[in-house]
């Protein structure tokens, strides 16, 4: 912001832009919105921007789109082929190195998560243990245990239905190997 002296002699507040913001500017106007005469000249500068900006960044963005190689072979020196396979090996170890640091950086975080996994498993096994006054079973003789029940439920109801039903209805969604988890191994 600039003031300069406006016609009453105070102080007028002007928007000034720095010189490297111009030719940024410049793209975003309109041809549509100037005179006749000026409209090629910005269509030129505007097409002359978007080439220079491509020819600047396409590497990055699609850099199996290389002019160069849309040439026949045939039209290409050994050299200017060297040059187009140096360059493709290039780009894409770029983007390996990249996928790589992207991949460490994710195997460190679920390291951590899984420390922290195994912590809470640690502090949970724990507390259970204080619950239950003593060892509980471990999680695979719950899920046996959670088996024979429901094994048990099946041939019940073979021989007498109403028991079956009965002993499958009472188990279903309350009883789960976690249930049987905190039971004390003494029982």
């Amino acid at each position: 912001m600039v003031k300069e002296g406006g016609r009453g002699g105070g102080p007028i507040d002007t928007l000034c832009l720095p010189l490297d913001v111009i030719p940024g500017w410049l793209i975003g106007i309109q041809p549509s919105r100037v005179r006749d005469d000026i409209r090629p000249k910005l269509i030129r500068y505007r097409r002359e921007c978007f080439r220079v900006l491509w020819d600047a960044f396409r590497h990055d963005i699609l850099p199996q789109l290389d002019p160069a190689l849309a040439l026949s072979a045939a039209d290409l020196t050994p050299a200017e082929r060297d040059l187009a396979r140096a360059e493709i090996l290039y780009s894409l170890a770029r983007q390996q190195v990249a996928y790589e640091r992207w991949l460490v950086h994710h195997h460190d975080r679920l390291d951590a998560v899984e420390d922290g996994m195994t912590d809470a498993h640690t502090r949970i096994d724990a507390l259970e243990l204080t619950i239950a006054g003593g060892p509980t079973v471990t999680t695979a003789q719950a899920a046996a245990v959670s088996k024979a029940v429901k094994a048990l439920a099946y041939k019940l109801g073979q021989v007498e239905p109403e028991k079956g039903n009965h002993i499958r209805a009472s188990t279903r969604g309350s009883i789960a190997h976690s249930a049987y988890r905190a039971t004390r191994r003494s029982r």
